[in-house]
């Protein structure tokens, strides 16, 4: 019974080896694709839109100086024996 184990053993262990003999490890290139890509062509804001742009950027500026105010210096890092 041993023999018979220790064959299923080698065998399953042969099968599993050779299981993943030719894996390309990177997919073959496209040469058939075309390499010239157009942007897309920008759009200019209108006044309505920077006037919201400095809006949140304004807002945004005000959030981190109150933030810095409030920040506390952190002692995590300064333990002393």
């Amino acid at each position: 019974m041993k023999k018979y184990i220790n064959l299923y053993l080698m065998i399953a262990l042969i099968a599993c080896c050779s299981a993943c003999g030719s894996e390309d490890e990177v997919p073959p290139r496209i040469k058939d694709t075309e390499s010239d890509f157009q942007l897309p062509l920008p759009t200019t804001l209108t006044p309505e839109d920077r006037e919201v742009v400095r809006t949140l950027q304004a807002e945004y500026e005000k959030a981190m100086a109150e933030a810095e105010k409030t920040e506390e210096p952190s002692t995590e890092g300064n333990v002393q024996p």
